[in-house]
């Protein structure tokens, strides 16, 4: 029945997802019981004929004795208090190896490739620069990380104590969430995997960002150049606040695990805001580094590949398609979104 349904997915959205199918056979169990136990009853009374199946007033009043289901995801979780909590522990802790891993990697590529470059005079030096830049971006992966599921612990447990205190009032069945469509529902792995990108790539271009570079052996050695210019450094910013925006924005859809107005409007503008940065940043006429052009030009003329224009002129180009379609195809997608929301109000 739908009601059942709708009481058993306002408790599970609130529980730890592992235990999810346990609570569920659980929950499931007592409606039954409880159902067949006041049939009983009637029966007893001669109110209830036997085979006839509960109608809707029967399993109001079962949910009803069961209360509202935000208290009852309450008893399942427990009342200690967490920085991060059962419900969040298993996926911050595979999201931090997964970040540290990809993290270090990037960090040992960048210091064995400033090594081999001889960017140090000194071998002590070198091993020195490797651990302290190692350790840098490693700790502030990690406080990024760790961060990001505070807050999703923090709002998330301020969502359950915001439904208990409707208690206030009395609660009834007919309060509860609609069961959303299956389009709306937020897997978990989506922002998690937004999470991890977006946090090695604030640790790339904040750390570095010489991995978006060409790299030339030379009789010196291996010589970098890098890519990004001073127009994106002066910028650099507005791209960390788009997108710690992000990673905010991601965490609510961990928190919510289905798609609401809110979150269907602040992804629009967190899209916007995105675009316009990502325009300002490739559309400024210092993003590409005058030395990488000037590098990339010369090993051409040394290859007889010599272009016969300024190459990076379309590349500018498009960029500035890729980011104009994606920002489309996002606002697109969002919009569809809103639609499947106004039609499960109907």
């Amino acid at each position: 029945m739908d009601l059942i349904n709708r009481y058993v997915y306002a408790v599970l959205r609130h529980v730890p997802a592992t235990q999810r199918a346990d609570i569920e056979k659980e929950i499931r169990a007592m409606i039954d019981e409880l159902l067949l136990e006041n049939k009983r009853k009637r029966q007893a009374s001669g109110g209830a004929q036997s085979g006839v199946a509960p109608d809707e007033t029967e399993v109001k009043a079962v949910l009803a004795e069961l209360g509202n289901p935000a208290n009852l995801a309450r008893q399942y979780m427990g009342h200690a208090k967490y920085v991060i909590g059962p419900a969040l522990s298993e996926t911050y802790w595979l999201v931090v190896r997964i970040v540290l891993i990809a993290v270090g990697i990037g960090l040992t590529v960048a210091q064995t490739i400033q090594l081999i470059s001889g960017t140090y005079d000194q071998i002590w030096t070198a091993i020195g620069g490797f651990i302290g830049g190692l350790y840098q971006g490693l700790l502030a992966a990690f406080a990024m990380v760790t961060l990001v599921f505070i807050l999703i612990e923090h709002f998330a447990q301020d969502s359950v104590a915001a439904e208990i205190e409707k208690e206030v009032e009395k609660w009834r069945p007919d309060d509860l969430p609609q069961v959303p469509d299956d389009k709306l529902i937020i897997k978990r792995s989506d922002p998690i995997v937004n999470i991890i990108f977006t946090l090695i790539f604030l640790a790339i271009i904040n750390i570095s960002p010489e991995l978006f570079g060409f790299f030339a052996q030379t009789d010196s050695g291996l010589q970098i150049t890098g890519f990004l210019g001073s127009g994106f450094f002066a910028m650099l910013l507005w791209i960390n606040l788009v997108c710690v925006f992000g990673l905010v924005l991601e965490a609510f859809k961990i928190i919510y695990a289905r798609w609401t107005w809110l979150l269907v409007l602040f992804s629009m503008l967190q899209n916007l805001v995105s675009f316009l940065v990502g325009l300002r940043v490739v559309r400024h006429p210092d993003f590409i580094n005058p030395d990488f052009i000037e590098a990339v030009n010369v090993f051409l003329r040394n290859h007889d590949l010599e272009a016969a224009y300024a190459w990076q002129n379309p590349l500018v180009v498009g960029l500035t398609v890729v980011i104009a379609v994606g920002f489309a195809a996002e606002m697109m997608t969002l919009a569809v979104k809103g639609v499947r929301l106004l039609q499960t109000r109907k």
